[in-house]
């Protein structure tokens, strides 16, 4: 594979690619990946695998043999280097993007900006709305909403309208009613 690479890279004393200099046309590097890119390892169902069993593995992209097609994936669960055919690569995601250190803390940073990001029909902006109808000096920027816990959550009752009420009730004397 490194050869395979050096051949198709460009080179300062020629000042072009090996490649492009014996066969006169650019070298196709389309299947070349990014090593240590997230990859996602189909897993064929068989006798083995159930029809809701997880359908893909995921590892890393660490090479290529030499002899044969597919690549070389690290997965991190089993500690262990796979020769897969079948993998799908995602060269946006990198090993060290995922365990370097401060990983954590910059998903946490990513799920508060992804909380705060609400649609336009989103509860957020309803927020904003009834606080822009409240006069100025009422609104304080460093206001924290209070929210209910979850036991006060589950005393309350459900509001109904006396229409839906009357809705819910069971029917008397229907064949179907229970007894």
């Amino acid at each position: 594979m490194g050869t395979f690479l050096r051949n198709r890279s460009y080179h300062s004393k020629s000042k072009d690619a090996p490649y492009h200099l014996m066969l006169g046309n650019k070298p196709d590097l389309h299947r070349t990946k990014r090593f240590g890119s997230l990859a996602y390892v189909h897993n064929w169902l068989g006798p083995s695998l159930k029809k809701l069993d997880d359908n893909c593995g995921i590892g890393f992209l660490v090479g290529y043999l030499e002899d044969q097609a597919g690549y070389q994936t690290y997965f991190i669960t089993e500690h262990a280097v796979q020769h897969c055919l079948n993998a799908s690569i995602n060269e946006d995601i990198v090993y060290k993007d995922r365990y370097a250190d401060g990983y954590e803390e910059n998903v946490s940073k990513w799920l508060t900006t992804a909380n705060h990001a609400e649609d336009a029909d989103g509860e957020e902006q309803e927020a904003s709305h009834a606080a822009a109808s409240l006069p100025s000096e009422a609104v304080e920027e460093d206001d924290d909403v209070k929210l209910p816990d979850f036991e006060e959550l589950k005393e309350m009752e459900p509001a109904a309208d006396s229409q839906e009420a009357d809705e819910l009730e069971e029917p008397t004397g229907h064949h179907c009613s229970r007894r």
